[in-house]
């Protein structure tokens, strides 16, 4: 029988790995080489990644051993360790940080690093359980003429280039040719793929990818994982690069391999898309409002003082993401998310202490070396510059401070620093429990009054506990300072959801800080890193109002006061985004054009505290 912390990958956050446990299985393991350049040289890399699967064979994941100096055989050892089909224990996950989610296709976004500080232990072939809880093959939530569909519907200047997964069933491959794309030789084949619907598709095969296709029989039934979907005068192309997976078993690529594709009425589907050093000197007192996906798209030709409130930073922990070579505070390309998406920005040495709770460097550098660092998962507002530097521009964080919970927020100011840009996948944002989506490709997701849903990082609920709090202790013979438990909060009231609706919570917590996780019937800002909805003819789906299930990532009690203009200000920010009001103002410009960044445009920001305000009258 298995732990009761053994849990699902879609929970798989930053909380639960202190204290669970997951079993997965290896598919399609593989060396990729790829190239950089460091110090005006290319470098010769390569990286080891694999897909891991765990019980359920819709929720899988990548697996990646990264290229470092210190250790260029890594991925030939890891391919040596972590083999086809094997099954491994792993606790205390890390996560990738540098990982993008547009380039990524597994429901589940994160990449676990296979590498320190994840623990990662082999399941020796006597433990039965263990060894067939993981799924065997994987199951993708797309066919050929879903995806195509879906493709269709998801264009925007934002999605020319996006990674997904889909299945069908494998008729062959052409001849490879010899072309040259971006003054790089290339070899190029093409496959073709039926689904049972009889959707085909042409999908052109790259180089070492090409041996790969050619191995497998035709008919089989296959997984494809890491598609890339481009587009070359309108039409969407799809294609398979050496850094994508093939998976051929398991119960979905066994049905299309069974799948007679003779009988079929074969259309071969297309789709189309529709059409964009010194940083704390150079900082002025007053900042210009933006969000993230605005400040992605930041075109200027002068340095531009910003400012974005209620933003998530996803901290690194490993030391080499944290130090530079001549041992300064800096990270380089940390994720900021916001409501309107991601983006990469550089976080200077005056910022990074607060991202992980510490007031000072000396006591981040004390954790760091005693290696007890961890990163706050609270919401900052972040302050920054935006400048040119040799022709490329740089986005730097200066300054960050946890946003006030009390605030009085502008949905036309919300909207005026989006402009024109679009509001992407990866965000985080507040949101009510009735609006939440497990959804295909994206996982957790947030539904829109208009267009597609929105895949989101993380999501953040208001809630109001109903019913005493249930902590189950993983292991009860161990004294009680030093048990971990499996909190569940049932029935929890969203107290931005009107009408009334319901979500049960759940999460793990040591006995140092179960108050802070058990709700009881107190109020708490949650973030939350994936939902679950009862089963279609399960008991719990038969129960009426049967509430989903959120994995909890962080929860913080809140006052009655607090609860109330969270209420007021969660609400802004969630309209802002999931609905489209008809009183916005009219004069909104894109980030990449002078206009959006001009003094005149926009009412700046003094302190980093403060919120942006409406426009003049002249934009109503």
């Amino acid at each position: 029988m298995l732990a009761k912390n053994v849990e699902t990958l879609k929970n798989m956050n930053a909380t639960t790995s202190k204290f669970a446990k997951w079993y997965v299985r290896v598919v399609d393991p593989k060396v990729i080489d790829y190239s950089f350049k460091a110090r005006g040289e290319t470098v010769a890399a390569q990286k080891f990644e694999c897909v891991l699967v765990s019980k359920d064979p819709a929720q899988y994941m990548l697996g990646l051993v990264p290229f470092v100096f210190s250790d260029r055989q890594a991925a030939a050892n890891a391919l040596t360790r972590f083999t086809e089909n094997q099954v491994f224990e792993v606790t205390t996950p890390a996560f990738d940080a540098k990982a993008r989610q547009e380039f990524n296709g597994c429901p589940v976004k994160s990449v676990l690093l296979l590498t320190r500080p994840t623990t990662i232990k082999p399941i020796p072939p006597t433990n039965k359980a263990m060894l067939e809880h993981p799924a065997t093959g994987l199951e993708v939530s797309m066919d050929i003429s879903q995806l195509l569909q879906l493709l269709k519907t998801a264009g925007s200047v934002k999605a020319l280039n996006k990674t997904f997964d889909f299945c069908g069933k494998f008729l062959g491959v052409s001849n490879p040719k010899s072309i040259e794309k971006s003054g790089w030789r290339h070899e190029v084949s093409e496959a073709e793929f039926v689904d049972a619907k009889g959707g085909k598709v042409i999908v052109s095969v790259w180089d070492r990818a090409i041996p790969t296709l050619q191995s497998l029989t035709a008919g089989a039934g296959v997984a494809v994982v890491g598609c890339s979907a481009t587009v070359a005068e309108a039409e969407v192309k799809l294609n398979i690069w050496p850094g994508a997976h093939i998976c051929t078993i398991g119960a979905q690529a066994q049905s299309l391999t069974s799948l007679d594709a003779s009988t079929l009425q074969t259309e071969t589907l297309t789709a189309t898309f529709t059409p964009g050093l010194n940083v704390l000197a150079t900082m002025e007192e007053v900042a210009h409002p933006t969000c993230a996906a605005a400040l992605a798209d930041a075109v200027v030709d002068q340095s531009v003082t910003f400012q974005i409130n209620r933003c998530l930073l996803d901290a690194p922990l490993q030391e080499e993401l944290l130090l530079t070579q001549d041992n300064r505070l800096f990270i380089k390309s940390c994720r900021l998310r916001d409501r309107t998406g991601g983006v990469d920005v550089d976080v200077v040495a005056s910022a990074v202490p607060a991202l992980y709770g510490c007031s000072e460097e000396e006591e981040l550098r004390a954790q760091l070396g005693a290696q007890s660092l961890t990163s706050t998962r609270v919401r900052f507002n972040a302050r920054g510059v935006l400048r040119v530097e040799s022709g490329v521009t740089r986005r730097y964080v200066a300054k960050v401070e946890p946003a006030p919970l009390k605030a009085v927020v502008s949905m036309t100011a919300m909207h005026l620093s989006l402009g024109l840009s679009h509001v992407t996948d990866d965000v985080v944002l507040a949101a009510p429990v009735g609006r939440l989506l497990d959804a295909p490709l994206l996982g957790l997701a947030a539904r829109r009054d208009r267009g597609a849903p929105i895949g989101a990082h993380r999501v953040l609920l208001l809630v109001e506990g109903t019913e005493d709090t249930d902590c189950d202790s993983i292991d009860d013979t161990i004294p009680t300072s030093q048990q971990i438990f499996k909190v569940t909060s049932p029935n929890a009231r969203c107290l931005l959801s009107d009408p009334v609706a319901h979500v049960t919570l759940t999460g793990y917590s040591d006995f140092k800080k179960m108050m802070q996780y058990r709700l009881d019937k107190e109020r708490a800002l949650v973030l939350v890193s994936a939902v679950t909805f009862p089963e279609p003819g399960s008991a719990s789906a038969a129960a009426a109002d049967a509430p989903c299930v959120v994995s909890v990532e962080h929860m913080q009690k809140i006052s009655q006061d607090d609860a109330a203009a969270l209420t007021e200000s969660m609400t802004v920010e969630w309209k802002s985004v999931l609905t489209a009001p008809e009183d916005l103002c009219k004069e909104a410009y894109w980030a990449g054009g002078q206009e959006y960044w001009s003094p005149e445009k926009a009412r700046k920001v003094r302190r980093l505290q403060s919120e942006p305000m409406s426009p003049k009258p002249s934009c109503g």
